[in-house]
């Protein structure tokens, strides 16, 4: 993710978004935010780091 130079959309799920959100706060954990399903979380590169400018917000989706 670091490496997209350009404004750029990601489709993808629960997981992938939460080990973004993981990378931008140094957290380890799977589950760092319940995101809501449908959710935009927007995040912000400067080619080396991450930083979470808008989280999805939560839902009340359900992680099995």
């Amino acid at each position: 993710v670091t490496s997209i130079a350009t404004d750029t959309v990601v489709f993808t799920h629960f997981v992938a978004i939460n080990a973004v959100i993981g990378a931008a706060s140094g957290s380890d954990r799977v589950l760092v935010e319940r995101l809501a399903n449908g959710s935009r979380t927007v995040v912000e590169t400067d080619g080396a780091s991450l930083r979470v400018v808008r989280s999805g917000g939560t839902g009340a989706s359900r992680v099995l």
